[in-house]
């Protein structure tokens, strides 16, 4: 979990979730700049600073939780990480299954980081990067699987051709 200072900041972007749901936006921004002034680190007051200016009518809740997780992910706090992830999802931010895969690989736990972007490929639109990603979590045989299917979804992206190329040459 958070250190207790930045506990503090956390409270108030849930605040500011639930107010906003009670269709009270200027009540919830006033809860969000709570959270920018009570942030544990100079990385998470960034990415409050972030949320609060790119409010333009909609707050994207889901994608800043996102990017707090992976503030946290950058600054070596997996837990703090996770649970930005884990309420990301919460408020249906789907990309947030590659944030706890990311979680579980550094982790050392592969087949969870598996499991979790499988999750993603089931619910994703765009499903050829989830299993481009998903590829970078497992075996070969596994890898080599998910960058067949890459190529057979979208033929141009380049990553399962330059994958191939080296495991061939290296």
């Amino acid at each position: 979990m958070l250190e207790s200072g930045g506990a503090k900041g956390v409270l108030y972007i849930r605040q500011s979730l639930l107010i906003l749901k009670l269709n009270c936006p200027d009540a919830a921004m006033r809860s969000l700049e709570l959270a920018h002034e009570h942030a544990s680190s100079e990385h998470e007051r960034l990415v409050y600073e972030g949320w609060i200016l790119y409010d333009t009518g909609h707050f994207l809740f889901s994608q800043a939780l996102n990017n707090l997780g992976s503030v946290f992910v950058d600054c070596g706090k997996l837990d703090s990480a996770a649970d930005c992830y884990i309420n990301a999802l919460k408020v249906r931010h789907t990309r947030a299954h590659q944030g706890i895969a990311c979680v579980h690989f550094l982790n050392n736990d592969k087949a969870a980081a598996y499991v979790e972007m499988s999750k993603l490929i089931e619910k994703a639109k765009n499903n050829a990067s989830a299993y481009e990603k998903r590829s970078e979590y497992y075996d070969r045989d596994l890898t080599k699987a998910d960058l067949e299917m890459v190529t057979r979804l979208d033929p141009l992206r380049v990553y399962p051709y330059m994958y191939r190329a080296a495991v061939v040459n290296g």
